[in-house]
């Protein structure tokens, strides 16, 4: 069986709604199908929130011609959605994405976990997180070496 739902433009499942252009979303089996508008809806509710952050960064810099690059890092910059809207959004500032942004994440911590020395300069005062996946008890109990856990 298909299980078909209209949404109306702002998201809202609605077949009521004269008003708004409808917009579909199909189950069939296992695969689900959907207007290209709201996957944009989606998308836009996420990048709109990283666009009001680092135009809020932005604003505390005092010249913010100080800003010259943006690299985009980590699995949502993979989207070439995404990438696209910081173009638009951020003209004046080039914006920059690795070949592979997922694995920037990882090799960057992990480098700087091993070698120190690695970052000669940066700006950054912290290095951000938000979650330890493992307590050190986990750690050692799954083998992860000494020198890691130092």
């Amino acid at each position: 069986d298909d299980d078909k739902t209209d949404l109306d433009a702002d998201g809202d499942s609605n077949n009521e709604s004269e008003t708004h252009a409808k917009f579909y979303m199909n189950l069939k089996d296992e695969m689900l199908e959907m207007d290209t508008a709201i996957w944009r809806y989606a998308f836009d509710f996420v990048i709109d929130k990283i666009i009001a952050h680092m135009n809020g960064l932005l604003a505390e810099i005092n010249d913010t011609h100080q800003c010259k690059w943006i690299y985009l890092v980590g699995g949502f910059s993979c989207s070439n959605y995404f990438q696209h809207r910081m173009q638009l959004e951020y003209d004046s500032i080039e914006v920059i994405t690795p070949p592979q942004p997922t694995l920037s994440v990882v090799k960057g911590a992990a480098y700087f976990g091993l070698l120190k020395n690695c970052i000669t300069a940066r700006k950054s005062k912290f290095t951000y997180g938000i979650r330890v996946t493992r307590t050190l008890y986990e750690a050692k109990r799954c083998g992860v070496p000494k020198q890691h856990l130092e």
